[in-house]
């Protein structure tokens, strides 16, 4: 934040989905960091995770935060105009094609396939804010 950045790209929640964090003080501070950028171009993304060894007390709490998670993301980048990267989508459409485990390896890190996937997301849409038609 204090070099200023002309472009901003944020995916975090995981780590919090499975430390508790409730969705109010996910929102809160999400919306503290960008407050802090004002300048900045932002692209994010959004947060995944799938069960993996969790048991099912634990995943359902898990799973219940993520899916929290998403929908301020969404709503964030609405409200900020800013890119979304729609992952869990993506990562849902490349399980049609091959198993989960080929695409992330624990439910929450992507394979080497999982990072091109994501990496071509990212870049889909982000293209008009990196590349604007005048």
């Amino acid at each position: 934040v204090n070099f200023h950045p002309d472009l901003t790209s944020i995916m975090v929640g995981v780590n919090d989905s499975r430390n508790g964090i409730t969705p109010q003080r996910y929102e809160a501070v999400y919306n503290m960091l960008l407050d802090d950028l004002p300048n900045s171009k932002i692209i994010l993304m959004e947060p995944f995770c799938y069960r993996n060894q969790q048991d099912d007390e634990t995943w359902a709490k898990q799973k219940e935060l993520i899916t929290a998670y998403q929908q301020i993301v969404r709503k964030i980048a609405a409200e900020r105009s800013a890119v979304f990267v729609p992952l869990v989508e993506v990562f849902e459409e490349a399980f049609q094609k091959a198993p989960r485990e080929y695409w992330i390896w624990d439910g929450t890190h992507p394979t080497y396939s999982g990072h091109q996937l994501l990496s071509r997301a990212w870049l889909k849409a982000a293209e008009p804010l990196l590349f604007p038609q005048n």
